[in-house]
């Protein structure tokens, strides 16, 4: 007869080794030669003009604007098109790793602009460019509540996954409290609604790029 310290072992192996594996799997791919257009990710770190940070999660890397450490792009740690591991270093695509830092200065830039209600924001994205333009805010009291319309048009169709990325929030304030809301209902390709109580006053739509997390595009309202 077995005994049960034995199945215990047995158990605790599997634990284990399910541990050991999965850690594994989260790694980047080894290789055994670098990429071309590969470089250090250390090095990259280290260059005199570099402002990137990143962070290393359980399935993920993440790229930080270095002075406020706002999060520009992620991708899975798996991304062999993106990340490897050579020697137990990382390298990554080096014109990747650059165009985010572009976008990072960029965002920097846009943090500090506001666009109005009629301008057409171009927000950059990886593969295509969107233009989206605010066109008004409708405001109607339904009981204690306020129904927010907002009026807007964009160049490319997406879809409304993708439109929820790129509606990142509203600015709202109470008195002297400033807030943020992000519950939106997207009723068609030119509509979404946002519902907040009636002390409350809109004073900005923040838009952001479904691509570079960091990169937002900031709205007043009029």
């Amino acid at each position: 007869m077995i005994s049960k310290p034995y199945f215990l072992f047995i158990g605790m192996s599997l634990l284990i080794l399910c541990f050991l594996t999965s850690c594994t799997a989260n790694d980047a791919k080894k290789v055994s030669t670098i990429p071309n257009g590969f470089a250090s990710l250390a090095e990259l770190d280290n260059r005199a003009d570099s402002i990137l940070d990143h962070i290393f999660w359980e399935t993920q890397i993440s790229f930080l604007d270095s002075s406020d450490k706002v999060c520009i792009y992620q991708t899975y740690v798996g991304d062999r098109d993106f990340i490897v591991k050579y020697k137990n270093e990382y390298y990554v695509d080096e014109a990747k790793y650059l165009e985010l830092t572009d976008i990072a200065i960029i965002a920097r830039e846009q943090r500090q602009r506001t666009y109005k209600f009629g301008d057409t924001v171009e927000i950059l994205g990886e593969n295509e460019n969107y233009y989206v333009t605010i066109r008004g805010v409708e405001e109607r009291i339904q009981e204690n509540m306020k129904i927010c319309t907002i009026k807007y048009s964009i160049t490319t169709d997406v879809s409304e996954n993708y439109l929820k990325s790129i509606f990142e929030s509203v600015e709202i304030t109470v008195g002297a409290t400033r807030g943020t809301d992000n519950v939106f209902s997207f009723i068609d390709s030119e509509t979404v609604r946002f519902e907040m109580r009636v002390d409350r006053k809109l004073e900005a739509i923040i838009l952001k790029s479904p691509d570079y997390m960091g990169l937002t595009y900031r709205v007043i309202v009029n």
